[in-house]
């Protein structure tokens, strides 16, 4: 059977196994059918849940207990492991770093886990959607359904379609990302079922995200893990600027405009202040505490990369606790999380986002939790404050982990709109935007930079605004921009400086290997990108 098959088993029985409250229309035994399932709303509202529970799910892989990845947290270990492979994040040291092998450009071949953990996530949160889409095809459980589908192929288009570049080579590969799985497809033909050319990927992407907007309207969440309208809208329109990039349309592109505007015309949202920013209590780990988030990923006390103690986001991200990867132990020798330098030096020091990093002469150390004193002691120049553990506790775990992340903020929308509306109707058009949305809400001193072009403008506020949310790896793969962590006095471990000429190869993703043994119709991987970088000296 194809993998992705026998993975969905699986993932169907953790949907329907949600709540205890099933039997409540199933008879009696212990399956119940997909029409049952959907005819019971406590079944249905399980499922639906399910794939909100699935973005932070542990141990996707399924690895026994004394072989688990300690990497393999749901989505927001890919926001980590995405921002690693570009070029503004930077660990401080290799020691206890879960995320070597994705910095590193080392072991990324279908053979090893890392691709692996990338391929099961994704399908299986399909599947789960595939399940509630055979089960009922509009409403509002549909509506959510296809968000999520949206989302995953909309990630698997960007990740596993093949760019050129000069360190790989791949003819067979052209205009071709991932299999596509829906609810109509059948075991047989997931058995042998190719890589779909991109833009009919796109095609699914942009058809299910109409019809979620459809299903959506009126719909009114509870909290913002579950995607709404809006979220529809901010899919779209990171789908069409990517699309447009991709495929050369200013049709697309003003698309993206369009449904960007639609999100911030909303009135339902409005960007993170300074002070909400740098609240040390709720800076970047509550999604309550502002109107800026749309889409977030909520991680309760009772989840398992909770109560695994360092198996999750905070514990990798935030040098603030000693509990965790970052600062094992109480040392300052761990793998924090740091800015590029460079990268750095380049923010004006009258933009006050800058702060969101210590200083490298700690003039910002008090912005620690625990004040400046402590700073001195725990903290590398350079680490982010950011991130803050849930509620502002260092100490406990269990409340520390337990925390929001941000999927999607009403920022990037202000941001896809400059960069689209630039990219449709003239350089001007987008930079008036751009300038008025910067100079409002971040740098009041901003200058646009006129030799760059209005992408360039608009990724350099991405980087800022978007540091240690994944974001910016899709616009680096889709601007093409080079990789240059290698320079006099660079703050990059050395087993990670690399410079590349364009495109990173290892931004073209690889197939699992046991999905290339068991989905005949899988012909041809793009190339193993492992090594093929020289490291800097």
């Amino acid at each position: 059977m194809n993998t992705i098959s026998k993975y969905f088993l699986s993932a169907a029985a953790a949907a329907v196994a949600f709540t205890g409250c099933i039997q409540e229309t199933a008879p009696q035994g212990s399956t119940a059918t997909a029409p049952q399932v959907g005819e019971s709303a406590s079944g249905m509202d399980a499922i639906v849940a399910s794939m909100n529970s699935q973005m932070t799910v542990f141990n996707t892989l399924g690895r026994g207990s004394d072989d688990e990845y300690h990497g393999d947290f749901g989505y927001p270990s890919f926001m980590i492991c995405w921002d690693l492979m570009c070029n503004d994040m930077a660990t401080y040291t290799s020691s206890y770093h879960q995320f070597q092998a994705f910095e590193g450009n080392r072991s990324l071949s279908g053979d090893y886990i890392y691709s692996s953990m990338f391929w099961y996530w994704y399908y299986k949160q399909i599947f789960i959607a595939n399940s509630i889409l055979g089960m009922q095809s509009e409403g509002v459980e549909a509506g959510i359904a296809r968000a999520y589908r949206a989302m995953c192929y909309l990630d698997l288009a960007r990740l596993y379609d093949y760019k050129a570049n000069k360190y790989t080579s791949a003819p067979a590969v052209v205009d071709i990302a991932v299999p596509i799985v829906t609810e109509t497809t059948t075991d047989l033909e997931m058995s042998n079922n190719p890589r779909a050319k991109t833009a009919d990927v796109y095609a699914l992407v942009e058809s299910d995200l109409l019809q979620a907007e459809v299903d959506l309207d009126g719909y009114k969440r509870s909290a913002v893990n579950t995607p709404d309208q809006t979220v529809v809208w901010g899919l779209l329109a990171r789908m069409y600027l990517e699309r447009g990039s991709r495929f050369n349309s200013t049709e697309d592109f003003e698309k993206a405009a369009e449904y960007a505007d639609k999100v911030i015309t909303s009135g339902r949202y409005s960007p993170v202040t300074q002070s909400q920013w740098f609240d040390k209590a709720t800076g970047f780990n509550s999604s309550t505490s502002t109107r800026a988030w749309l889409w977030s990923v909520n991680i309760s006390r009772e989840d398992r990369v909770v109560t695994t103690g360092i198996i999750n986001f905070t514990s990798m991200m935030s040098s603030e606790c000693p509990y965790g990867y970052a600062l094992p132990n109480g040392s300052k020798d761990g793998p924090q999380k740091c800015i590029d330098k460079k990268f750095y030096e380049s923010i004006p020091s009258t933009d006050w986002r800058k702060n969101s990093w210590i200083a490298p002469d700690y003039r910002n150390a008090d912005l620690a939790i625990k004040g400046r004193e402590w700073a001195l002691e725990a903290f590398q120049p350079y680490v982010q404050v950011k991130f803050r553990p849930g509620q502002g506790e260092t100490d406990d775990y269990m409340i520390g982990s337990a925390v929001d992340i941000p999927l999607m903020r009403v920022e990037e929308m202000y941001l896809i709109k400059a960069e689209a509306t630039g990219l449709a109707r003239g350089e001007s058009a987008g930079r008036q935007i751009l300038e008025d949305f910067v100079q409002t809400y971040r740098d009041p001193a901003y200058a646009y930079n006129a030799s760059a072009g209005i992408s360039e403008n608009v990724l350099k506020q991405k980087r800022i605004e978007f540091w240690g949310e994944g974001i910016c790896f899709f616009d680096y793969k889709r601007l093409g921009k080079s990789i240059e962590r290698g320079y006099e006095g660079t703050n990059h471990y050395d087993a990670t400086r690399f410079n590349t000429d364009g495109l990173a190869p290892w931004f073209n993703f690889c197939i699992s290997r046991s999905e290339l043994n068991s989905n005949e119709g899988i012909q041809c991987d793009n190339p193993d990108p492992s090594g093929r970088v020289t490291l800097w000296q």
